[in-house]
Parts: C-alpha cells; structure tokens; sequence
C-alpha cells in the first residue's frame, strides 16, 4: 500500500469541493446562506463601494463568487495558490469576475478599508498560538473601518465533543477513480488542538506492478479556541463584541442552539 503524506490544500486543491465542497458556487451551503441573511441583517448595500467586504479564507471561491454575483463589492483572500487557481477557473466559468489575492490573517496589511471582513468554515482556527490570534486581530482591526465588523466562524469543539458520533465512510470519486473518504476527528489534550485526520483510499490501476488502493492522508491541526478566549484576544484587539449565533441557523429572533462559534465584532469609532 502506497502512504503518501499530503496538504489538501498546497497539493490537491482539485480534490477539495469534490471531498468537502460544492461541485458549484451556485449550491446554496449552510455557512453561504448564512452570511447572505447576515449581510441583510447588518444593512450591508449590494453595489456600494462604501460597503466593501472581504472574503477571509475564500478558498475555492465557494462564498465568494456567488456573492460577487448578487452584486456585492467583495475581495477573497486566500494563502494557497492552488485554490486560488481554482476559484479563478469557476468564475470564468460562470462568466464572473472576482477580486481574488494571496494573503492571510497574519499578512493582511490594508489600512481602514473595510465595512466588513468575515472568515468562515473554521478558517481562524488555523492560526497556533494566542500570540497569532492577537496580532490577527489587530490586523483586522486596522483593515476594518470605523464601525465596521468582523464575523468569525469557528466550530464548537467542546460542543462537538459532548454529541461525538464517528464520522460513516464516505463513497467518492476523485478524477474517475472510485474511492472511499475515512475520516477521524477528536483533540489532543497534551497540545490542546483538535486533529482532523483524513484518509483518502483511491483503487490504482490494476498492473502486476501497482497496489490495488492508493492512501492518501490529509490532516489539519486546529486550535480550539473557546468564545471566552475569542473574546478577550479580541478585546485587546480593540475589537469589542456584538453578539453571537450557535449555529447556521440561528437568529436573534429564532434561537437555535448547534455546534458552532459565530461571534460578531465590532470597531469603535475613534
């Protein structure tokens, strides 16, 4: 059997909408519809350069492009270059153009650009240590302008933890080839991150001098950060928080509980 150690996102960016995307941006995921009752909710204008947004994290364009084509004035920032060339090619093949540049939490250098700035699917969660978590969120306090808010989504994980069911493999097809997705998640106490460790089994060509499956791992270390430390990392920010949801579906009206982390921020006026 033939292991090969892998990053989804530097060395097999085409195989992430296939494994935990949409196959198109016009799919409407959860965390998409979301942030489009978000963006009415915070009176965010479609066509108003005043109101410009910035897509943390933007991926395979998944958030990005379909909101570029309701009309909003959006960028996307994204550290991988291959996603990055993957959300180019689903614009144009839809005809869409979208602001789309290298970057990240921790390079992200604008000065008072934005009204709003969010990062979904957990994208924060990447970041190691209190220190990146700080000087993230002064980043994005020094982007944001006056009045403007940040929206982080993160998961939940004590919440995860209290209802874990072992995640059911997963039949896929991956470039022709038939397979199956086995994934294991849970923290690890001693450094207090959370593992999510997929293995990605491919049938080979059946030649005397191949294996019958491919392996192929991906697994992605993330913080677990909790709402109490989200919130006091922020305030020395000087960010100060708004609210937050529990869920996709949550809302101030309907309240329902899920296993997320959805906290709004705020910049003050000076």
């Amino acid at each position: 059997m033939k292991n090969v150690l892998l990053s989804l996102y530097s060395k097999f960016p085409h195989w992430y909408d296939s494994l935990y995307g949409q196959a198109v941006s016009t799919e409407v995921s959860p965390s998409l519809e979301f942030i489009q009752w978000f963006l009415t909710y915070k009176k965010i204008e479609i066509n108003n350069p005043d109101h410009l947004i910035l897509d943390m994290g933007a991926g395979t364009g998944r958030v990005l492009i379909p909101l570029t084509q309701k009309g909003y004035v959006i960028e996307g920032m994204e550290p991988f270059e291959g996603m990055m060339e993957i959300a180019s090619k689903k614009a144009d093949k839809e005809n869409t153009k979208i602001s789309l540049s290298k970057g990240s939490y921790q390079t992200l250098m604008a000065n008072e650009k934005y009204k709003l700035i969010f990062g979904l699917n957990g994208t924060m969660a990447y970041l190691t240590s209190s220190e990146e978590f700080i000087q993230s969120l002064k980043n994005i306090y020094r982007a944001l302008k006056p009045r403007g808010i940040f929206l982080v989504d993160l998961m939940n994980f004590y919440a995860i933890i209290k209802k874990y069911k072992h995640p059911e493999p997963k039949e896929i097809d991956l470039e022709g080839k038939q397979g199956l997705l086995v994934v294991s998640y849970g923290p690890d106490p001693t450094r207090d991150i959370w593992i999510h460790h997929a293995r990605i089994f491919l049938k080979a060509d059946k030649t005397p001098k191949t294996d019958p499956f491919l392996l192929y791992e991906d697994i992605h270390e993330l913080i677990m950060i909790n709402i109490r430390e989200l919130k006091y990392y922020a305030k020395l920010a000087g960010l100060e928080f708004v609210e937050n949801f529990l869920s996709y579906e949550d809302r101030p009206d309907e309240r329902k509980k899920g296993s997320r982390i959805i906290a709004i921020f705020q910049k003050p006026h000076k």
